[in-house]
């Protein structure tokens, strides 16, 4: 998951996503390169926005499925 901290304008024809300040994103990959990632939002529209409009949450809940998986 992502919060969107500043709006972003998609330019046409090169799957980018609008997105909205405030808005919450899923991320689809964060490993697309040159300053972008993968996001889906809310109705269910996906595309790149740039990494820098986004703050990427981590989710700890796997981190510690992980760590009891490995004990």
């Amino acid at each position: 998951m992502a919060q969107v901290i500043y709006d972003f304008s998609a330019e046409p024809g090169n799957n980018e996503l609008t997105v909205r300040e405030g808005e919450t994103v899923t991320v689809l990959n964060q490993n697309v390169g040159g300053g972008w990632i993968e996001a889906q939002n809310s109705r269910g529209e996906s595309g790149l926005v740039p990494e820098d409009y986004l703050q990427v949450s981590v989710c700890l809940c796997s981190l510690r499925i992980r760590h009891l998986n490995s004990e």
